[in-house]
């Protein structure tokens, strides 16, 4: 039952932390476009069929509809001018004068309401990071220190066990129940003897890492077998259930020596799996906050590798390396719960980082993407500049009939060119959008039979 709840809760953060991402994305085009006075027909978050929609009262000079969708994948604002006259949700009995739509204003305008979304998601990066150092208690853990923290009530602290007590070995012996429920020790491969001893350190440790990297290794099982030339790492896993392991440990404590013993039973966990009864240590740790000032400059250190990251990531997509470390909606799910486990501080940063991830994403130029579009609009603003220098002097020396006859012409020739031109273009956008959508179900796939986590 626990287990349940925390699994509706991670589904719960996830997709309003998502939501909030488009929410602040979509709001960017939104709020940009209503100053340049664009038409915006509605603003959706999600994809798919709308579940509600909230249509604007005309007669309070109301003109978006506002719609929650099935699908948390995204949003968008549909605005006068995209070429979206036959989309959900476009009033098609609402004629929109020319100087309010996309078409009819400034290109510079066009590319400030496109990159208004990516600006908002690095904005809040940059607040969520300074939010989390500034505000939230910062957790330090010593992994080089061989002080260990002890839970209340655990097996460690009913052994005598105690907060700040600093491990000097730790010695371990297993026994697996036969058929007959009787226990039987683990055979030692280098001498055969049946009741074994595994040494935590080969020598005398100067921290924790000398013990597999920290002393949470110890709880999953894994031990040293100490040979003459080298030092192999075996796992003892639990394979019945009430197997045990007895645990000793040799620890220090205000200059003295001392000695504790745990038996450990062997037990199913929530998952139905066999794990190892918990001992109830960890590596010691600390817990304080920054000042405002320190949470300024680490959030912009933190907001400065997420972007490096990020573009280092993408560099490497397409090799196998790079894709087998790539994930999509699942494996973030699955991070997101992780980063749930861990506390407010892990939740608040990992939802920073893909808001930045989201971000510089959007700023490709890739069709479909918000960078794409962008691209185009300073491509087509250049192209226009170039064919207006060429015909700058194209209707000079030309009588009124002459001239009235020409541009008439021109402007014929333009609109089909245009027509041409936006059937193109929107045939590249779609199939930009089918390639993501595909690269989603691919990565989705992937999450679930080659997990990154």
């Amino acid at each position: 039952m626990i287990a349940f709840w925390t699994t509706v809760l991670d589904i719960v953060i996830f997709i309003f932390s998502l939501g909030i991402l488009i929410i602040i994305h979509e709001l960017g085009h939104l709020t940009t476009a209503k100053i340049f006075k664009v038409y915006c027909y509605e603003f959706s978050i999600g994809m798919g069929s709308a579940i509600y929609t909230h249509k604007p009262n005309k007669e309070k000079g109301q003109e978006t509809a506002f719609s929650l969708r099935v699908l948390p994948i995204g949003g968008y604002v549909s605005m006068a001018g995209e070429d979206l006259e036959e989309a959900e949700g476009v009033d098609k009995s609402i004629v929109i004068p020319k100087d309010r739509t996309m078409e009819g204003i400034a290109r510079w305008k066009r590319v400030i309401i496109m990159v208004a979304g990516v600006l908002m998601n690095f904005m809040l990066a940059y607040i969520l990071l300074f939010i989390n150092y500034s505000a939230v208690p910062q957790t330090t853990y010593y992994y080089s220190s061989n002080a260990i923290t002890v839970v209340e009530n655990s097996a460690a602290s009913e052994a005598g066990l105690q907060t700040g007590d600093e491990i000097t070995s730790i010695n371990q012996d297993f026994y697996y129940r036969d058929a007959n429920g009787l226990y039987q020790g683990v055979p030692d491969d280098s001498t055969g003897a049946m009741a074994v001893t595994r040494y935590a350190f080969t020598s005398t440790p100067d921290d924790l890492l000398d013990y597999n990297s920290t002393i949470n290794s110890l709880l999953q099982g894994n031990v040293y077998l100490d040979s003459d030339d080298s030092t192999q790492v075996v796992t003892y896993a639990a394979k019945n259930d009430n197997d045990k392991r007895v645990i000793t440990f040799e620890y220090e404590r205000e200059g003295e020596t001392k000695t504790a013993t745990i038996t450990s039973l062997a037990t199913v966990d929530e998952d139905s799996n066999l794990a190892w009864g918990k001992v109830g240590i960890g590596s010691s740790y600390e817990i304080f906050n920054y000042t405002a000032g320190e949470a300024f400059g680490l959030a912009w250190n933190q907001f400065a590798w997420a972007c490096s990251a990020i573009f280092v990531g993408l560099g490497t997509l397409f090799t196998p390396a790079g894709f087998s470390s790539a994930g999509g909606i699942v494996a973030i799910f699955q991070i997101s719960s992780m980063a749930v486990a861990s506390g407010v501080a892990s939740v608040i940063n990992l939802w920073a980082l893909i808001s930045v991830n989201l971000a510089i994403l959007n700023l490709l130029p890739f069709p479909g993407l918000d960078g794409w579009q962008i691209v185009v609009t300073i491509v087509e603003g250049i192209a226009e500049t170039i064919r207006k220098s060429k015909n700058k002097n194209r209707y000079t020396n030309l009588s009124e009939s002459e001239k009235k006859e020409l541009l008439a012409k021109d402007e014929l020739t333009a609109a089909k060119r245009k027509i041409k031109y936006n059937k193109v273009k929107n045939i590249v956008s779609y199939v930009g959008l089918g390639l993501l959508v595909l690269l989603s179900v691919v990565l989705i796939f992937k999450d679930i039979f080659f997990p990154v986590v």
